[in-house]
Parts: structure tokens; C-alpha cells; sequence
């Protein structure tokens, strides 16, 4: 229905009217954008910068980065990391799409308290959840208790210390974020089309495969990007439910730096890392545009 004169010219007056109050030009534009670009440079890329520079340090300006891609500690690490990363955002992009399909598809009453629990883990403290995690895995703990029901013995199954504790920690720590991001994508999905699918003779497993998969196909790998990178520079879940004898990068640069007073050498440490999550990053991106995950449309 097209608008009507009156309708224009009053909505002219409104747009004047808000200008006159708020006079939005490109100096003021410009003063916008300069003013989180000078908080982003001085906290972000000027202490980045300074790390990166400590690197070069020295007379022999590689030999930093030598010394890290020499230590098979770290390289093990490195592995190590990845795997466990990985492992965490696969589980957390299944447990979450789950969560967030029921939540855009149940009543209002229903999907008001599954979004109040996910949002009520955001209170508590990361601590506080890997400490429950760790209870929770101990050998007399829940976990235990659960194998038991299935006639084997929980008490000689100690995770504590372990790889799939760590990833374990990670999947509670990081689900609520995933739940968060893929909520958008899916609410804003077309029901008429996944309605059009099902008249067409698509079963409900093909029209999720091949319809609302990749309307949401923004969301999954701005989800997997965000999990990834929080798993991958994770401190306090390894540290607390891994074992000193298997550490993930972040706990090896932590000692690095606490211990040895490792300046130059962690830095390297750090930067080959964000140059692993940067490449990563550029991988994921081709698949989908993150940037596009509030419109749920599909990805050209």
C-alpha cells in the first residue's frame, strides 16, 4: 500500500525535526568512527604491536620464532589445542543448533525459560564452572555415578587431568554463546519457504538439510568462528581441568611469561598462534559471510 501525501510530508517533518536535533553530517560521521578506532588502537593494536616488535629483539631478530617452532613441547601443544578446539565447537554447534531450533519453534512460555537458562549461565562466574566441572568428572562425582547405570565402573574412569575433561569444560563454557548467535539466523528464516518445501514432497530431514541449513549457514560459521577462537586462547579451563603434563598453548605462553619472564619468546608463541587462527578464520569465511548472520538469508 503506497503512502499518501499527508503520510510522506508528516514523516519529512518527523526526519527534519531529528536532524535539527541531532545534525548527523560526515564531520560528525567522521568524529563517530574516530572515536572507537583511537580506543581500538590504543588498547588492541598498539599492545599487539609492542608484542610483535619484543619479538625481533636481539641480534638475531628470527631467532625467537626459531626457538618456539624448535620446541616440540609446544608444538605438541599446538596439536593438541587444535584438536581439543575443534572437538568443542563441532559438539557445541550440535548441542547449540539443537537448543536454538526448539527455542525459535516452541511458545512464547516455553521458549521464554529455555532462553532464561542459557542466559542465567552468563552470571556465573568461568571459575565457578570449571571448579562444578571439575567436581562433576572427579571419580565418586555425577559423571561416575551416570557410567554406573550402565553397568561400568564410573570409579575407575578419572578424567580429571585429561583432554576430554578440558573439551568437556570448554563445550558448558562455550554453549551458551553458540545458542546466542544461532537464535538470529533461524528466527529470521523464511517459514514459507520451509512450508513451500514440504508441499514440494521434501521430508522434514531434507528440508532441514537442504533449506534451513543453508539459511542459516551465516549463523553456524559465525558460531564456529566465535567457539573456536574462545577455545583455542582459553586459560582457566585447561589450567584448572588439564593436566600439567599435556598443557594447551595458552597455559604454555601463561608460563612463559609468569615463570620464566619470557617476554620475547611468548610473543612469538602468541603470534604464530593468531597467525594458525587468522588462516583458520579466512578458510571459514569463504564458506559464509558471518556479517550476514541477523538477515538469515542465504549465502551467495
Amino acid at each position: 500500500m503506497e503512502p499518501t501525501a499527508q503520510e510522506t510530508l508528516s514523516e519529512g517533518s518527523r526526519l527534519g525535526a531529528l536532524r535539527r536535533v541531532l545534525p548527523v553530517g560526515d564531520a560528525h560521521e567522521r568524529w563517530l568512527v574516530l572515536i572507537p578506532l583511537g580506543f581500538l588502537g590504543l588498547l588492541f593494536l598498539y599492545p599487539l604491536g609492542d608484542m610483535v616488535a619484543s619479538t625481533f629483539s636481539g641480534e638475531r631478530p628470527w631467532s625467537t620464532y626459531a626457538e618456539a617452532l624448535g620446541n616440540e613441547f609446544f608444538l605438541h601443544s599446538v596439536i593438541r589445542t587444535l584438536i581439543m578446539s575443534f572437538t568443542s565447537t563441532v559438539v557445541c554447534l550440535v548441542l547449540g543448533y539443537a537448543i536454538a531450533y526448539e527455542v525459535t519453534r516452541r511458545p512464547t512460555k516455553l521458549r521464554m525459560t529455555i532462553l532464561g537458562i542459557v542466559i542465567v549461565t552468563f552470571w556465573i562466574s568461568l571459575l565457578i564452572r570449571a571448579y562444578a566441572t571439575l567436581t562433576i568428572l572427579q571419580p565418586n562425582g555425577v559423571f561416575a555415578d551416570f557410567i554406573g547405570l550402565f553397568g561400568i565402573p564410573g570409579e575407575r574412569l578419572d578424567l580429571q587431568g585429561t583432554t576430554v575433561a578440558v573439551t568437556i569444560g570448554m563445550v558448558y563454557y562455550l554453549l551458551p554463546y553458540m545458542v546466542m548467535v544461532l537464535i538470529p539466523p533461524l528466527r529470521a528464516a523464511d517459514p514459507a519457504l520451509l512450508r513451500a518445501a514440504h508441499s514440494l514432497g521434501a521430508t522434514r530431514a531434507r528440508t532441514f538439510w537442504r533449506v534451513t541449513v543453508p539459511l542459516t549457514a551465516g549463523g553456524i560459521v559465525a558460531g564456529s568462528i566465535l567457539g573456536f577462537i574462545f577455545s583455542i586462547g582459553s586459560y582457566v579451563m585447561p589450567a584448572l581441568l588439564g593436566g600439567p603434563a599435556h598443557p594447551f598453548v595458552a597455559n604454555i605462553i601463561g608460563g612463559e611469561v609468569g615463570r620464566f619472564q619470557a617476554f620475547p619468546l611468548a610473543g612469538a608463541m602468541s603470534v604464530l598462534l593468531t597467525v594458525v587462527v587468522l588462516c583458520l578464520y579466512t578458510m571459514l569465511v569463504r564458506v559464509a559471510d558471518p556479517t550476514k548472520i541477523m538477515a538469515g538469508g542465504e549465502q551467495q
